[in-house]
């Protein structure tokens, strides 16, 4: 039946909500204020997530999290920890969770939500946009509607997930994440992360768009985007110091790349988290 408002269910985060349960699925649309920010927190149940407008940025299970608008899940084990700091404008999300008895999935399924993971497949968003737009304006068949659709959504995650987890993942290429990591202000090239690692840099492009769905250009530039991130939150240092020690060539460039990836500037962001 639908719900309108919190359900038994962690949604007290919610700006406002409408759920509807059906063969053991809980399908949620909800918002999120803009700019608010949730403390470390966990749920009782498994769930997939998936941004229709706006997003967050966040960890979960000690690794940054970061979803927004696209053609990409967040999967969510129950107990999992986590928190969100949810980007300035309004964000709108559509959350399938599976109930701890009642649903009718195998065990197959219930292993993907046992990790988290954030993946990414065309037509994602537009499963989760026929969803929300079934939760919106509910009648008679919409719980057979949004049954059926939850579980494409699921399946087509299940596909995915079972896709990537099937495919072998090259030592090496653990190493290149950690040459990164332990190096942010290094001026790496792809042939000196491909030296670094001793391994062609088409077989070092290929594994990282395989296995990581990046280049070694956007997971560098995300890892220092991240560090900057935690410096400012952490840390009173001045944003040029910040910068620096990133990677980034000064001040501008940290702020260029920082306003892209989370659409405001690195005083603006500390600004609203420190004292907001």
């Amino acid at each position: 039946m639908p719900h309108s408002g919190p359900t038994p269910r962690a949604l007290s985060h919610y700006r406002r909500a409408v759920a509807l349960e059906a063969g053991g699925l809980v399908m949620t649309r909800a918002w999120f204020a803009p700019g608010l920010r949730l403390e470390p927190h966990d749920h009782a149940t498994a769930s997939v997530a998936v941004v229709l407008r706006g997003g967050w940025e966040g960890e979960l299970d000690r690794h940054a999290s970061t979803l927004q608008r696209g053609d990409a899940v967040l999967v969510t084990p129950a107990g999992a920890r986590h928190w969100n700091a949810f980007f300035p404008a309004e964000t709108e999300v559509v959350v399938v969770e599976l109930e701890p008895e009642g649903t009718r999935l195998g065990p197959e399924y219930r292993s993907l939500l046992s990790e988290p993971a954030t993946l990414h497949q065309r037509g994602l968003g537009g499963l989760a946009a026929r969803l929300a737009a079934e939760l919106r304006t509910p009648d008679a068949h919409s719980a057979l509607l949004s049954e059926g659709l939850a579980l494409e959504l699921l399946a087509t995650v299940a596909r995915v997930a079972g896709a990537e987890r099937g495919s072998e993942r090259p030592g090496w290429l653990e190493r290149a994440e950690e040459c990164l990591r332990a190096g942010l202000a290094r001026g790496w090239t792809l042939e000196s992360l491909s030296r670094e690692v001793e391994v062609e840099p088409t077989r070092l492009v290929r594994a990282f768009r395989r296995h990581l769905d990046t280049t070694p250009a956007d997971y560098l530039r995300q890892l220092r985007v991240d560090e900057a991130r935690r410096l400012l939150l952490d840390t009173e240092r001045p944003v040029a110091d910040i910068a620096l020690e990133t990677g980034f060539t000064d001040q501008s460039h940290l702020t260029r790349v920082f306003r892209r990836s989370l659409r405001e500037t690195p005083a603006a962001f500390r600004r609203r988290f420190r004292h907001g």
